[in-house]
């Protein structure tokens, strides 16, 4: 998508598949940046940009993994407590 701007320069909307497109390119290291920002029509820096972007979304997916694993674990680990305790209770109360 293409739109006009105040100062007459064209500014261009790209698709989020079309920038997925150019971020795997790149990410493959297979052509360089010049090669890739070519084929595609776009800015090197924007296709610097886009492979940035990438590369944190990444992280952010596997660091959230990572942290929803904590989460679940913790919350075994105080209900295998709350259970031991009350156990503990109930042995020493019922003598």
């Amino acid at each position: 998508m293409t739109t006009l701007t105040i100062t007459g320069n064209v500014k261009r909307q790209h698709s989020a598949e079309f920038k997925t497109k150019v971020a795997l390119d790149l990410l493959k290291e297979i052509k360089t940046v010049a090669q890739v920002s070519s084929e595609y029509n776009i800015h090197p820096t924007q296709a610097r940009r886009w492979r940035e972007q990438a590369v944190l979304g990444l992280q952010g997916i596997f660091a959230q993994k990572y942290s929803d694993e904590l989460r679940r674990k913790d919350s075994l680990i105080e209900e295998l407590y709350k259970l031991s305790s009350t156990q503990f209770f109930e042995q020493i109360f019922s003598v």
